[in-house]
Parts: C-alpha cells; structure tokens; sequence
C-alpha cells in the first residue's frame, strides 16, 4: 500500500500542530498574514509587482513550514514506552537498517520490541561497510538468519540491501524505517546527515514520498553490545574452547560458536 500525497500532508500538519511547536506556528502564522496584508496593500497602491513577489514567498513559506518536521529527528528511547503507532502503520512492514557486522544481542533485542509492534520487520543488511576486510553481506545475513531462527521471531525476514535503504522499505511497502543508535549525543551528527539525505532521496530518485523515520536510543546498559567488540574479541579469541566466555552476553545464546567461525582469526568469507 502505497502512502498517498494526502496522508503524507496531514501527517506534516499534525506535526506542525504538535504542543511543542505551537509557539513556532503562532509566529508562522503571524508573518503570514502579515505578508497577506502586505500583498493587499500593494495591490491597492498599484504595486503590482511586488504583491506577486509577496505572493510567491506565501506558498514558498507554507511549503517549508510543512516539509521542516520530516526532517526533525524523532528519537525514542530505551525501553520505548513513547513510541506510539497507528493501526494502519502497525498492520504494515517495519524497515530496520543496518550493517550487523555481526548482528549482536542489542540488534535482537530490538528486533524482538520491533517484532511485537508491527505484523512484519524486514531487517536490511547494507552490502557495503566501512572497511574491505569486512565480512561480506551473503555471510551477515545468514548469522542474522541463524539468530532469528533460533529466537522463533517468524515475522521478521533478512534481505542484502545493494542500494539505498530507504527505497528498498518504499518498495516492500514499509510503513517506517527505525535506525538504532548507541546513543544520540555521541551520533546525531552522522545520523542526521543520513537521515536528510533518506528523506531527499525518495523524491529526488524514485518520485515517491520519504518514509519516517525513528531512531530508536539504547538505554545505558546495553550501549556496550557493540559489533566491533564482538570482532575484537573474535580476533582475540584463538582456541574453540574459549568462544563461549569470550563472547558471552554479547552475542545471542548458542551462536557464539556461528560468529566466531566467520570472525575469527585466519577466517575469510
């Protein structure tokens, strides 16, 4: 299902209409009928040329006032209680991206909240990662798979992303996509760089509306599962028989043998 230009306006204006930015809106508001008045009065004393240059600016400033809170970070945190979802956005597919390079346990537990909010949680898998030595898409996303398998989370599906994250959720019908962040203080500068441009790209590449997005913060505790922990102890870990300790608590119960094969010293995927 396809989100119509209509609903996507009346999302823009429910937001504007937000307790937090009343006060924002009553200057906008104020200005705009101020440029109305102004648009009057020229018109009166024959300027015509600068009531149609009043005139452009009014559609201009109501444009930018309706598209600034797409671009607003909305952050959720830990343990998520103030994420509230509609029927309609609950019923359809959720997009959470990343690299799981590897999926570690913060990653599932997100997956699990995620995967008791919407019908469907489609987990994108970014083909592409900082480093060449990384390893490659094909093997995360079967150690991601493993790991869903064995939590029994049957409406969440693993797929390779070989473009952009926010037009493979736009073409699987998602409703939104969620970022999870360690913590938005230390990565909101990166964040939301990515997040204008997956609000840019939409309509630039595909003419089709953004999709929302909501970054979802870990709470304190669980900001140490981080991926390039897990392939630090990984490398650090040489003998089979020390996988478990190794890497207990960071990744899921009996997959440490699984991520340590693909991890480990020497290994090559």
């Amino acid at each position: 299902m396809l989100r119509s230009p209509l609903s996507w306006l009346k999302q823009r204006i429910h937001a504007a209409l937000s307790s937090e930015l009343r006060a924002l809106n009553a200057t906008f508001i104020t200005l705009s009928i101020g440029m109305l008045t102004q648009i009057v009065v020229a018109l009166n004393h024959g300027g015509r040329v600068a009531a149609v240059a009043l005139g452009l600016l009014v559609p201009c400033a109501v444009t930018l006032r309706l598209l600034v809170p797409a671009f607003r970070p909305h952050v959720v945190r830990a343990p998520f209680s103030e994420l509230r979802l509609s029927a309609d956005t609950a019923s359809r597919p959720a997009l959470l991206a990343g690299c799981f390079n590897p999926a570690h346990e913060g990653h599932l537990k997100l997956v699990r909240f995620l995967a008791s909010q919407h019908a469907r949680v489609l987990l994108a898998v970014h083909s592409k990662t900082a480093r060449r030595s990384d390893v490659g898409a094909g093997t995360r996303a079967a150690l991601l798979r493993s790991m869903l398998a064995a939590e029994g989370l049957k409406n969440v599906e693993v797929e390779v992303c070989r473009g952009h994250a926010c037009l493979l959720g736009l073409s699987r019908g998602a409703s939104v996509m969620y970022r999870g962040v360690r913590s938005w203080k230390e990565e909101a500068v990166d964040e939301f760089r990515e997040h204008a441009l997956n609000q840019l790209r939409p309509p630039l590449r595909a003419g089709r509306l953004p999709l929302p997005t909501t970054f979802l913060e870990a709470s304190a505790e669980d900001s140490r599962l981080t991926s390039s922990r897990v392939r630090v102890r990984c490398s650090a870990c040489i003998h089979v028989t020390d996988v478990e300790k190794a890497l207990g608590g960071l990744v899921p119960s009996g997959q440490e043998q699984a991520v340590w094969r693909a991890y480990g010293p020497g290994q090559t995927t």
